[in-house]
């Protein structure tokens, strides 16, 4: 078995568990072609690229999603 490590000695784990992306769009808790992710260390906050929304989403451990960088719904533009 081929594990890898990340930041702050994390897992990756193989039986998966759905965080973030509930189905393809714009909603809060939807990606649209996610092309990158990162875990802030020492508050364990999920950064992802939703590059098709032209944002970046947070994930909090405590499950709570914000939008860290353009707008919420998803259109492109100066945000």
């Amino acid at each position: 078995m081929n594990i890898s490590y990340g930041p702050g000695n994390l897992k990756w784990s193989t039986t998966a568990t759905t965080i973030i992306g509930n189905g393809y769009g714009s909603g809060f808790n939807q990606l649209s072609l996610p092309t990158g992710l990162f875990i802030e260390p020492k508050t364990q906050i999920l950064y992802i690229s939703d590059n098709s929304n032209n944002r970046i989403q947070k994930r909090y451990p405590n499950g709570e999603i914000k939008t860290a960088a353009g707008q919420a719904n998803g259109p492109g533009g100066t945000t």
